[in-house]
């Protein structure tokens, strides 16, 4: 029996020094928190002094050690009554001051006769203590706040929906199988013969405290629980070790008392291997929890935290709600979920995508900055459960979150968002079983929403930034036209003032029949160049091989080569094909093709090099690359910047005839080459010919 009562206390000992540091750590900055490590040091106090009084060798130590413990248990029941109040909601100030007043009287006569007499011999113990005249009220207030804290709990349990109702009903469960279990402690101060059997079941009292604390999701308790009885059996298996050195060494020397210098190296070697091997064990028991009791914990978090990577690679906003509110939804095993956001020029949050929910939800679920649990939300940045809310928030708050819950069944709602911009949220319902919404998971459902904020707010940015270079391109395609058009039409308006005194000329009417068709061709050339460049279509993608549009593009232009007199080099060679758009490949080969033969019209020996290459090695995404260079005058320096910009050209404005000649040929062969996620360099110095350079992924961004 002595050595069951050690045990008991050693473990009462560990488990709420344990369960208390992790609970204040995990957020130091909740009063619950504070309250739930206060409670817990009391019970280590009164835990740690029961584990000395059992090691006591007079009856002077028995003395102090079972007084300590009744001191220090004084604070148990107020403490435990007052986190209870705090967790359900009903706090009754005056009743916890008096109830700790009340403490603090009874704890100050601990070491007086007045609480603890003295100790005397019972049953099995050697010292077993008497209670002076201050224990009986110790007994009534042990008893009364402790009676307190199940009706507080029993009322909360009779309020509380199904999910809540099972978690109080376990938390009532232990404490009052706890409590029943310490009541065995005081039987015999009664002088009832029933020694402390049920002190083991004090560890299931703390316990079920600790569990009432997952529903501020403030400890894995499936994790933490299962942990910790782990590592009980581990320190209990190895916990003989150093007695078993000890009296292994006390049989070899003979000696009943060993030297204090032997006695310091076997205890020094027995800790160093209790060390490592609980080192040991501990890691290993960490590996097989995680793959087999705590398997589905795991893997439903690592498949969380790959969503969290992956939302950054999906540039379709619609594909990335679905993708979140799936993977969630099946991850988790929640009845349902979904996403709600407003739109950028939207005042409500609406539903987007939305699984599991009644008919009707997305048409009417709405809601609004004005909205109580909105502003809660705004406000913390944090995930929320509502029934949490519905308990512990003012009225206005309670009653919004209730109103949700019952209506929709909506247990969590976590913000999407950025720093600085609301953008909406994920709502989940109830996960099945009555499974509770752990820290852990909730943690990683708030990186999944900010990672979606952030998608959200990339995705707002670069249609601000396409409005505003296209805004550019407007006025630059403006300017451009105003200055291209200018010369035909000045022309036309000239001789159509002539028209009156020379219509009967014969000449004139001819010259001006060539005018007028001359112009006119310009005019359509210049209006289709401009539909071309500004035309933002989309357009099929299918997997090609590069080197068959190069050879197709040539033999378009093969005509203007011969004419030209500029020779044609290429060899084509099988690279890993390209996902892209036939046509648009073709045109760009075209323009650059028809750019060279221009630049080359003065040399006699003209000449342009093709040459194709697969980039695999030291880059981030596999590419192809195909180099077009001519031999031709260069481009001029101050020009060379500006080259794929509308409307800039080495030509002089005679020269332009056509579709050709007006300086937006290389500003369609950019844009194309951007609608490819590809890139395009142009490298240039005079009387040493032009090189341009193209490279293309060889899979598009998803």
């Amino acid at each position: 029996m002595i050595l069951y009562c050690i045990v008991t206390a050693f473990l009462n000992v560990l488990s709420s020094v344990v369960l208390g540091l992790s609970v204040l750590f995990k957020n130091p900055g909740k009063r619950q928190n504070h309250l739930f490590s206060w409670f817990t040091v009391s019970f280590a106090a009164w835990s740690f002094f029961y584990l000395l009084w059992q090691f006591a060798e007079t009856a002077d130590q028995a003395l102090f050690y079972t007084r300590m413990l009744l001191g220090c248990s004084t604070f148990i029941p107020i403490s435990y009554y007052h986190f209870v109040s705090r967790l359900t909601g009903n706090t009754n100030r005056l009743e916890i001051r008096i109830g700790y007043l009340i403490a603090v009287i009874i704890a100050g006569f601990t070491l007086t006769p007045h609480l603890v007499s003295h100790v005397e011999p019972k049953m099995m113990f050697r010292f077993w203590p008497k209670g002076g005249p201050v224990f009986l009220p110790y007994i009534v207030q042990f008893a009364y706040y402790t009676v307190r804290a199940w009706m507080v709990l029993f009322s909360a349990y009779r309020k509380s929906s199904h999910g809540r109702r099972n978690q109080l009903g376990y938390v009532i469960f232990c404490t009052v199988l706890g409590w029943i279990g310490g009541l065995t402690n005081f039987l015999l101060w009664f002088d009832i013969p029933v020694p402390p059997v049920g002190n083991g079941l004090a560890l299931v009292y703390i316990g079920g405290v600790a569990y009432a604390m997952i529903r501020f999701r403030l400890v894995e308790m499936n994790l933490l629980v299962v942990k910790l009885i782990s590592y009980a059996v581990l320190v209990l298996a190895v916990a003989p070790i150093i007695p078993l050195v000890l009296k292994t060494t006390v049989w070899l020397t003979g000696q009943p008392v060993l030297p204090d210098l032997l006695f310091f190296v076997a205890s020094v070697f027995a800790a160093a291997c209790l060390f490592v091997a609980i080192h040991l064990l501990k890691r290993r028991i960490d590996q097989l929890l995680e793959g087999t009791i705590l398997r589905e914990d795991y893997r439903g978090r690592s498949r969380l935290r790959h969503l969290a990577q992956r939302i950054v690679s999906i540039s379709d906003e619609e594909q990335m709600f679905r993708e979140v509110v799936e993977s969630t939804q099946s991850t988790l095993d929640t009845s349902g979920a979904a996403i709600a956001v407003r739109g950028e020029l939207e005042s409500e949050i609406v539903p987007v995508v939305a699984t599991g929910f009644p008919e009707g939800f997305d048409a009417s679920f709405r809601l609004s900055d004005d909205d109580p649990l909105v502003r809660l939300i705004q406000r913390s940045r944090k995930a929320i459960l509502l029934e949490e809310v519905e308990m512990e928030s003012p009225s206005r708050y309670s009653s919004r979150a209730r109103e949700l819950r019952e209506k929709n069944g909506i247990s969590a709602m976590i913000p999407i968002h950025t720093d600085t911009i609301f953008f909406g949220v994920l709502i989940l319902r109830p996960r099945a079983k009555h499974r509770l919404f752990s820290g852990a998971d909730l943690s990683l459902l708030e990186a999944i929403c900010l990672q979606v904020g952030l998608n959200v707010r990339s995705r707002q940015l670069e249609r601000r930034a396409s409005q505003a270079e296209k805004l550019i391109s407007l006025g630059t395609l403006a300017a451009g036209l105003a200055h291209e058009l200018r010369n035909p039409l000045v022309s036309i308006q000239t001789f159509a003032g002539l028209l009156d005194e020379n219509g009967q000329d014969a000449e004139f009417q001819r010259e001006f029949s060539e005018i007028m068709q001359r112009d006119v061709a310009r005019i359509v050339g210049i209006v289709e160049n401009i539909s071309s460049f500004a035309t933002r279509d989309s357009v099929e993608f299918t997997m090609l091989q590069v080197g068959e549009v190069i050879g197709a593009a040539y033999d378009i232009t093969k005509a203007d080569f011969r004419g030209g007199g500029v020779a044609f080099e290429f060899e084509n060679q099988k690279i890993p094909s390209i996902s892209g758009n036939y046509n648009q490949l073709l045109q760009v080969f075209i323009n650059l093709f028809q750019n060279g033969i221009q630049a080359l019209a003065t040399r006699e020996d003209g000449r342009i090099l093709v040459t194709l290459e697969y980039r695999d090695r030291k880059v981030i995404n596999p590419s192809v690359e195909v180099t077009i260079r001519d031999n031709g005058s260069g481009i001029d320096p101050e020009v060379l910047p500006r080259i794929f910009d509308p409307f800039i050209t080495t030509k002089s404005t005679g020269s332009r005839t056509g579709r050709g000649g007006m300086g937006l040929g290389l500003a369609i062969v950019k844009r194309i080459v951007d609608c490819h996620h590809g890139v395009i360099r142009a490298v240039s110095s005079p009387d040493q010919g032009t090189e341009f350079t193209i490279s293309l992924p060889t899979s598009l961004p998803q």
